[in-house]
């Protein structure tokens, strides 16, 4: 069964794992411009996350963060709310968890730039999905659907 994690905003991505622990899909947030502002594209959204057989999904569980704007807060809340009902109107099981509870899990620290590292480490083929300072969050998504199938081992086993 695969696993699917995903890092929301929208610099945020989508991430894949088969049983293996190979990242097989991995998509950049799609997003759309709506006159100046960049917004979810919510039919590409559905499409990815309705494109897996039925799967766990673990979505990172986030809030406002201090000093982010009003507006910036309901756009982030909005794509949050999207995600979430694009992966139950798909009839995957959703997982929200907190980036502390998993970060603290894998190793992770704050620093983005160790998520990148560490996701090349682990899948040194795909070295190229994580070379880029943007490609972070690529590299947690992948991270947190591989923090999903060791959680699921403990439970299945």
């Amino acid at each position: 069964m695969m696993t699917i994690g995903i890092d929301p905003g929208l610099g945020g991505a989508i991430a894949a794992l088969d049983d293996y622990h190979h990242a097989v899909t991995v998509e950049d947030m799609p997003v759309i411009k709506v006159g100046t502002k960049r917004r979810l594209n919510i039919p590409a959204v559905l499409d990815i996350i309705s494109g897996f057989e039925q799967c766990h999904v673990a979505l990172e569980h986030v809030s406002a963060m201090p000093h982010q704007g009003v507006t910036s807060c309901f756009t982030f809340g909005e794509g949050f709310g999207v995600l979430q009902t694009a992966i139950l109107a798909s009839g995957h099981s959703l997982h929200l968890v907190r980036p502390a509870k998993w970060k603290r899990a894998m190793g992770l620290t704050k620093d983005k730039h160790h998520a990148r590292k560490m996701a090349t480490e682990r899948w040194p083929q795909q070295w190229g999905l994580f070379k880029r300072v943007k490609d972070d969050g690529r590299a947690e998504a992948c991270l947190l659907a591989a923090w999903m199938r060791r959680e699921l081992g403990e439970i299945l086993l």
